[in-house]
């Protein structure tokens, strides 16, 4: 929600990129959660992948987007429901590099989030 909500991101975001989908487009990937819970509380860390696409000739774009991404959930105050948000931190980035077809440009960046809920 707080990339879809940013006019400044302009590029869709996706779970599940559609065929047709416009470049340049974003999708949230896959993932890892380790369990940190306690006698009182239950906590969560979540590292969160999110996928840049780009057709710009070059890496500009890719990188604009990689940044903006940053900037929208690295310690950032994120809301959820059904949890309680503790922290989001930037943890690694990959790319952009050129992609199998010659022509896509793709980027990875990756977060950890810190969340916990009552036992």
């Amino acid at each position: 929600a707080a990339l879809v909500a940013s006019p400044s991101i302009g590029a869709g975001v996706y779970d599940m990129v559609p065929q047709d989908a416009a470049y340049p487009h974003i999708e949230i990937g896959g993932g890892q959660v380790l369990d940190w819970s306690a006698a009182l509380m239950r906590g969560e860390e979540t590292t969160i992948e999110i996928h840049v696409w780009s057709r710009y000739r070059g890496r500009k774009e890719a990188r604009e987007l990689l940044g903006q991404i940053k900037d929208r959930l690295h310690e950032q105050s994120l809301s959820l429901t059904g949890a309680t948000f503790i922290d989001c931190r930037f943890r690694d980035m990959e790319g952009p590099f050129t992609d199998a077809d010659g022509i896509t440009q793709h980027g990875v960046i990756r977060f950890t989030a810190w969340t916990t809920t009552s036992s």
